[in-house]
């Protein structure tokens, strides 16, 4: 419950991330207070309360109380996954490392998932942007019987990139004149 948890709890319901048109974690993390995002290598990240990594590696992602993060790197891309199915996503801002481990540094994120997958018919979306950015993600989910349930999640993402707005003289940590 709220009152048993060890630190501040942010709880979005199913009706929260409808209304606020989010798809992904990465953007409904957005609304959380001491989240923002911020640059990655690979793809989207975020930071909290100003710290951050290359990688998603200071916070832990669980799927129905269960570890989300990369076995080797111990990394979860808040981009990785999407909301769909998701009934209810609970975040645990602060440390927890003492219950949940070394991953869960700034903190905890649980998306717990529709009891009737049912309900839910499979999703794609698909979205372009500046630059050539190029997205497309497909969910589907099934129920199994005997309270199992599956479900794959894929997301295809590609970008050319930004343009740098300097030329290859120019020291790009000496602002130049009007910046």
């Amino acid at each position: 419950t709220l009152e048993q948890a060890p630190s501040i709890v942010t709880v979005f319901r199913r009706e929260d991330i409808d209304r606020l048109q989010v798809h992904q974690l990465v953007d409904l993390l957005k609304f959380v207070p001491g989240f923002y995002e911020v640059a990655a290598q690979l793809g989207r990240n975020v930071a909290v309360r100003g710290i951050h990594a290359t990688s998603a590696q200071h916070f832990m992602v669980l799927l129905d109380g269960q570890v989300m993060n990369d076995f080797l790197t111990s990394t979860a891309s808040p981009d990785a996954f999407p909301l769909d199915y998701a009934e209810r996503v609970e975040i645990l801002r602060g440390p927890a490392s003492s219950i949940y481990g070394a991953s869960a540094l700034m903190a905890v994120v649980n998306i717990i998932t529709h009891a009737n997958a049912e309900v839910r018919p499979a999703k794609l979306r698909l979205s372009y942007g500046t630059d050539n950015t190029v997205r497309a993600s497909a969910s589907a989910m099934a129920d199994l019987g005997r309270d199992r349930t599956v479900a794959i999640t894929g997301t295809f993402w590609s970008s050319a990139g930004s343009r740098a707005l300097v030329n290859g003289g120019e020291d790009v940590l000496w602002p130049t004149q009007g910046q």
